[in-house]
């Protein structure tokens, strides 16, 4: 997987857009000791009910990963209920390999 390509597509299920995104890739799970951030770009806009996508090139990896994490950062657009919920990002294990 070293040095490899990796696409991501955002999809908004809610009708209002989402401004401002972070799209941050670690190797490893995220908050955990062995976790490292290894890239990461802004996202301007995802409109409501639609996807968006971007592409991190050439995506190097620390030896011996085993799982890369995509994170959504939110904090830019939550609402308060949000903010209350602790609802600050969006995360998923993609793998590796």
């Amino acid at each position: 997987f070293d040095g490899k390509d990796v696409s991501v597509t955002i999809a908004n299920r809610g009708v209002l857009d989402a401004r401002d995104l972070l799209v941050l890739l670690y190797c490893e799970e995220p908050d955990t000791p062995k976790t490292r951030q290894v890239a990461h770009k802004p996202l301007p806009l995802v409109r409501g009910m639609e996807s968006a996508g971007t592409t991190f090139e050439d995506v190097a990896l620390l030896p011996g990963t085993e799982e890369l994490w995509v994170v959504i950062d939110t904090k830019r657009q939550l609402s308060a209920a949000q903010r209350d919920a602790g609802v600050y990002s969006l995360r998923e294990c993609v793998g590796v390999g």
